[in-house]
């Protein structure tokens, strides 16, 4: 949005080559990290990733599909993403292991970096949900609590399922996380960038 806004244009291609930049840095990141490594393979779906991105960009600025139809896919992309994220390695179990109802408490019993990066992933998953359905829905409904509904609303379903997928056990933790970065995107789209687009124009003055 920040590009978009840039009078000097060629938004779309600043954002391909910040996009591409910022996830080939992190995949070479893991070079320095004992249980990750680089591959050819990941950092190709990183550039194609920006570059879809960017002709989403072009397609969206032409006009001809409405923003309804967008937040749609955007509802559908997010469903589609997060589905492959928590059903994985998609392998049924024997039995199915009933949801913890008490949020946080596997961090609890074992604190470890892999139940922290489980909560941070669940918040940047739905993050773009909530950025973005706040660009593309219509001023006139309420759109933060419409968001929260439909970030439970693939969030618990996906959460319930996990019930039943081997090495994976549902809890309301990631639950939390998901409305927690919904709305953070909400917020961060509305109220958030009004306060950055004031300290970007002191900044301006300044120079």
């Amino acid at each position: 949005r920040f590009l978009r806004e840039d009078e000097r244009g060629q938004s779309f291609v600043k954002g391909i080559l910040m996009s591409a930049a910022i996830g080939v840095c992190l995949e070479g990141s893991q070079l320095i990290v004992a249980s990750r490594m680089p591959g050819a393979q990941d950092i190709l779906v990183v550039l194609v990733g920006s570059l879809c991105g960017g002709l989403l960009l072009i397609l969206y600025d032409t006009g001809r599909i409405p923003r309804i139809l967008w937040f749609i896919l955007l509802v559908g992309a997010t469903f589609f993403s997060v589905g492959i994220q928590l059903l994985n390695p998609f392998r049924l179990a024997e039995e199915y292991r009933s949801m913890n109802l008490i949020p946080f408490l596997p961090y609890y019993e074992r604190t470890t970096f892999v139940a922290l990066s489980n909560a941070i992933e669940s918040l940047l998953m739905f993050f773009p949900l909530g950025f973005w359905g706040h660009y593309l829905l219509s001023h006139k409904i309420p759109r933060g609590p419409l968001l929260g509904i439909v970030a439970l609303g693939i969030a618990l379903p996906l959460e319930f399922a996990q019930g039943w997928i081997l090495y994976r056990y549902p809890d309301t933790t990631d639950v939390l996380g998901a409305l927690a970065g919904t709305l953070a995107g909400f917020w961060i789209c509305s109220e958030g960038w009004a306060v950055f687009a004031r300290c970007v124009k002191k900044v301006d003055n300044a120079a």
